[in-house]
């Protein structure tokens, strides 16, 4: 049940609300901190397996819904008759009966052009991973990255700018994978947020945690094909599986 090719897809899904409540209670997370993103990665898991759409967005980006469907979209390199064909066969009847179907999807061109610009929105986590311990930290501690460069500076005297700071974050992105080059990113909105995630022992223990939430617009100039589709696959930043950092594509003007 997995994909024939190297092909990667959008597909569009809708989930019943009621039926995502229901999986946290059943794995146990704690409603009073519920992180939607991760109930949507594990129901995604529950349905597709190994092609689960990843990364992942919730529509409308930085939006909570509160109606009775969520809408989400997603990559994967699974085409519809090997999503549908799992879900049908492996997944728990009542994860199955919360998603909309038939789902929708499309494949994304196998070649892009060289000098094509292309508009994106995108919802990310701006963190760095700290590696050496510090006053404020611990090593490996996940921080936000302006807060990051606010110690390093170290003087509250000295203005420093957060649109500034995530915005050489995000071009830092898109060069370490290539592909494109960044002709302009914006902040279009900031948040701080609740992630809640399980710990690999075997009791499985949840924990919640705060991290940046930024949504970042802009556009981008394709320099390699190949390289291009693997940062869309790849998607921008950390907790790419939990919601962050799908590349949404628009054309621009």
């Amino acid at each position: 049940m997995t994909p024939n090719g190297d092909d990667l897809h959008m597909v569009r899904l809708r989930l019943e609300t009621r039926s995502l409540f229901e999986l946290a209670k059943r794995r146990k997370l704690s409603m009073s901190k519920l992180d939607t993103g991760y109930v949507i990665h594990c129901y995604l898991k529950e349905l597709f397996g190994a092609n689960a759409p990843a990364p992942f967005a919730v529509m409308p980006l930085g939006k909570v819904s509160s109606g009775r469907f969520v809408t989400v979209l997603g990559y994967t390199p699974a085409n519809k008759e090997a999503l549908e064909t799992h879900a049908k066969a492996l997944s728990d009847p009542l994860v199955y009966q919360g998603c909309e179907w038939p789902i929708a999807l499309k494949p994304l061109p196998g070649e892009w052009p060289s000098g094509f610009r292309i508009g994106f929105q995108v919802r990310a986590c701006p963190i760095v991973r700290k590696r050496a311990e510090g006053p404020f930290h611990k090593a490996g501690t996940e921080v936000d990255v302006f807060i990051s460069r606010c110690w390093d500076v170290g003087d509250p005297k000295i203005s420093v700018s957060r649109e500034q700071v995530y915005g050489e974050w995000f071009a830092d992105q898109i060069d370490r994978i290539g592909g494109a080059k960044l002709i302009e990113v914006r902040l279009q909105g900031f948040e701080r947020e609740r992630l809640s995630r399980r710990d690999h022992v075997p009791e499985r223990k949840t924990h919640t945690t705060e991290k940046p939430c930024a949504i970042f617009a802009g556009s981008l100039e394709v320099t390699d094909s190949s390289q291009f589709s693997r940062l869309i696959q790849r998607g921008i930043g950390r907790h790419r599986a939990f919601g962050f950092g799908m590349l949404l594509l628009r054309g621009e003007g």
